[in-house]
């Protein structure tokens, strides 16, 4: 199985969400409190407690006892930050907020077949924002660095293979400026 769970941190008073330093270890404090930026340590704190809350699930119902692996991945852009995890299949995640972007980076982000596509439409900045969410999510699924030349990789279709793995994408739009794409080694895995 594999789930996604994702929080807004800019509402989050820091004040209020510091309380929740204790749950963790003391190297996961200190590691927090070095961020000087208060959005960071924010991010940082909810990232971790997800974490927290996934390992809780795995004790509980979400991993069984013939669960051999546990993968999770975990992405933030601007205020939102989301982690996916799942018990048996590699899975990956990001998550892009929508910004202007000049038609010079559609060359970096997308192949050919990909910019033919996208290019003069009325929804190519959103489209550019749902390929390059997809391309990354698959690097981090994928083990693969994040160097890999993200035009090298064509992610129009919801299944490609990708190191010698099939991949099953599931895009979703979050408070409409935020793209989200999560993806499985396993297709029935991803449910909207």
């Amino acid at each position: 199985m594999i789930k996604t769970i994702y929080s807004e941190v800019s509402d989050l008073d820091w004040h209020e969400v510091k309380l929740y330093l204790p749950y963790l270890s003391k190297s996961d404090r200190i590691e927090i409190l070095k961020f000087r930026n208060i959005k960071e340590r924010k991010i940082s704190l909810i990232g971790k407690l997800m974490l927290l809350y996934i390992t809780e699930l795995s004790n509980n119902t979400f991993l069984n006892k013939s669960c051999k692996r546990f993968n999770f991945s975990i992405s933030h852009a601007r205020n939102i930050i989301a982690c996916t995890f799942s018990s048996n299949s590699d899975c990956g995640n990001d998550i892009e907020y929508r910004e202007i972007v000049k038609e010079s980076k559609y060359k970096d982000v997308c192949c050919y077949a990909e910019r033919k596509q996208i290019m003069n439409k009325d929804d190519s900045k959103e489209r550019l924002y749902h390929l390059w969410a997809r391309k990354k999510a698959v690097l981090v699924a994928a083990k693969a660095t994040l160097s890999y030349r993200l035009q090298d990789l064509n992610v129009l279709s919801d299944e490609i293979i990708f190191k010698k793995k099939r991949f099953f994408f599931l895009d979703y739009t979050i408070e409409s400026e935020y793209r989200l794409s999560v993806v499985s080694t396993v297709k029935k895995q991803l449910i909207r």
